[in-house]
């Protein structure tokens, strides 16, 4: 029976059963679909890729199989990856080639989810790395963001970040250059070295409360964000080298206060910085911490030691 003879046998189940149908052609054979739709029902999902595409071993998510990788455009109404739920770990390279520098995630795939459940718990390195991908939720168990696991990702707006996440890897977003905000989760601790630099579209960042360790240039080159937002962090004591240098668009940090030391180039070439509070505990600002801000004016800080910061 052909496909056309399918979707004819499909519609008149569904016109008899009050259901809406679908038939697509997929590996392996016909795929059938039936959505509710009667008595003011939300439609089921359809646009979901089956678990049956991945690899899953011992409980990690490997990959796609040959079989969707020989023909992935038979799933093409699909834009969305939902990972199992029995899945706790998503391994390195499980959508990236790394001989080929490419993706293998089709492009008509927009959204990643985790199913209800999910007990991934991290994400590891270059999984997701230069997919087309423009919007991320990741599951509540998730504590760790490995290098690159979603670089160079530059369809990618929306990012909804799990409750339990403590770090952000290196890497992990740069040049994401169409995220234009992230909203951290109160757990996290740390985000390492230029983990969002690049992201050229990003306008505003605040740190949560139990946020603790900030790389050298973490955002570094994101050159739109103009508000930095570091008042809940109190327990921040340093900004290290090149954090947010480069970020020409920015005009307005706020401090945390206890913070000690703010490390050599961490804001320099942020041209549109014109005023800053230090805060009274700051003991060391690195030589060119600021430089080539030339319109900078300071509060709370030995004056002196300004003249070597604007070098």
């Amino acid at each position: 029976m052909n496909k056309k003879l399918n979707k004819k046998l499909l519609n008149l189940i569904a016109l008899c059963s009050g259901l809406t149908a679908t038939v697509a052609l997929g590996v392996g054979g016909v795929i059938y679909s039936l959505r509710q739709e009667k008595d003011g029902d939300e439609p089921i999902d359809q646009n979901v890729l089956p678990d049956s595409v991945y690899i899953i071993e011992n409980n990690v998510l490997m990959g796609f199989t040959k079989e969707f990788l020989a023909n992935p455009d038979a799933y093409d109404m699909c834009d969305t990856m939902q990972i199992p739920a029995n899945v706790t770990s998503v391994n390195g390279l499980a959508f990236y080639d790394d001989t080929k520098y490419e993706t293998t995630i089709p492009p008509f795939i927009k959204k990643l989810t985790f199913a209800e459940g999910s007990n991934c718990s991290s994400i590891n390195n270059d999984a997701f790395r230069a997919s087309s991908l423009t919007s991320v939720t990741l599951p509540n168990d998730l504590t760790d963001i490995g290098s690159t696991a979603f670089g160079y990702c530059s369809s990618l707006t929306s990012i909804i970040f799990s409750e339990k996440l403590t770090t952000i890897s290196v890497y992990a977003f740069q040049s994401c250059s169409s995220l234009v905000s992230v909203t951290f989760p109160d757990s996290l601790t740390t985000i390492e070295r230029h983990a969002f630099s690049g992201c050229s579209s990003l306008t505003s960042v605040t740190f949560p409360s139990h946020f603790t360790e900030l790389e050298g240039a973490a955002f570094e080159n994101c050159t739109s964000l103009s508000s930095v937002d570091f008042s809940k962090a109190t327990n921040l004591k340093e900004i290290n080298s090149c954090a947010f240098s480069s970020c020409s668009s920015l005009t307005s940090v706020v401090f945390p206060t206890n913070l000690t030391i703010i490390d050599s180039a961490a804001f320099s070439g942020c041209s549109s910085l014109t005023s800053v509070v230090l805060p009274n505990r700051l003991s060391w600002i690195d030589s060119g911490a600021f430089g080539g801000c030339r319109n900078l004016t300071y509060q709370q800080f030995d004056q002196m030691l300004l003249l070597i910061v604007l070098i």
